[in-house]
């Protein structure tokens, strides 16, 4: 499995290399998509069932089928359920398909047997760690159990994301403070609150302050999540809209550890996927090629993929 994964990452480049050169568009490994089948017999925990536009088979041949065309050669999985055994229904999903490189899972470093299932999914190659909400990781960094059990995440190799709002920024910042050797992503941005005006000062100072660490990374993902409130309503949303998040983001992380992600099919909510991916495109476009590569594919190779 491992070979195949260098085989991905050379692909990678690769295309890059001849996009650039034939003046295509820039190629994305996408670093944030949900997969999950409601018609299997246990159901899912999440989607719920009253949320209509996501409560439905979601699987990697349909994001195949629209990602392909605008340039998508590969995908990340983030796993949204609490269930264990559906980060190995994940595993099974992507054991042999190429354009699944990795996936992060969802385990509790609270839970009495954590070591046990981590050490069981991380023999399988392609995970990669897992994700936690930012009031869950305070938490985890309060009870001694929960700091031993983040350093065996670190001890494996393995990575941390966290999701939350802009509050997050300050607990990274001190968890990476703490774990120096542990990778840490930033998801969505810290979601924040997006009305296409001045980015609020809690949130870059949050950026500056998390950026600081070498080994946290940043998703610009899910900036359209609240388009559908500023007016657009399904409309495509400019560059305009985003730009001053999107430059705070840049002198922050600069290009060597920003990725990007789709958040699909939840993204969809915000703006269609090619939007999504057109927003960074359009912002990155006069930056020099190389480091346009490193955010869409180069730093989402060494954050996931690197041993």
């Amino acid at each position: 499995m491992l070979v195949h994964r260098r085989e991905f990452v050379g692909t990678c480049f690769a295309s890059v290399a001849f996009g650039q050169q034939n003046q295509k568009q820039v190629e994305i490994l996408d670093t944030h998509t949900h997969f999950y089948d409601p018609t299997r017999p246990q159901g899912v925990p999440w989607p719920g069932k009253q949320d209509s536009s996501l409560y439905r088979k979601v699987l990697p041949e349909d994001y195949k089928k629209i990602a392909r065309p605008l340039g998508v050669i590969g995908t990340i999985i983030i796993e949204a359920s609490p269930w264990v055994e559906d980060n190995q229904w994940l595993l099974d999903l992507a054991k042999d398909d190429a354009f699944i490189p990795a996936i992060i899972g969802n385990l509790n470093p609270l839970e009495e047997k954590y070591p046990e299932h981590l050490r069981r999914f991380a023999k399988q190659t392609k995970f990669r760690g897992f994700r936690i909400n930012d009031n869950h990781l305070k938490k985890v960094l309060e009870d001694e159990k929960g700091v031993q059990n983040l350093q065996l995440l670190s001890d494996l190799g393995l990575r941390l994301e966290v999701n939350g709002g802009p509050p997050l920024l300050m607990t990274v910042d001190k968890t990476a403070q703490k774990f120096p050797k542990l990778k840490i992503m930033v998801n969505h941005a810290a979601n924040m609150p997006n009305d296409g005006k001045e980015p609020q000062k809690l949130w870059v100072d949050g950026m500056n302050l998390a950026s600081r660490n070498e080994n946290v990374y940043c998703k610009i993902s899910s900036l359209t999540g609240s388009a559908r409130s500023g007016g657009f309503k399904g409309e495509y949303v400019p560059l305009d809209y985003c730009r001053g998040v999107m430059e705070v983001l840049w002198s922050s992380f600069g290009s060597k550890r920003l990725v990007v992600g789709s958040d699909w099919p939840v993204g969809e909510k915000g703006a269609s996927l090619k939007n999504i991916f057109d927003l960074p495109r359009d912002f990155l476009k006069t930056k020099p090629p190389e480091e346009q590569a490193n955010v869409f594919i180069g730093n989402a190779k060494d954050f996931y993929l690197k041993t």
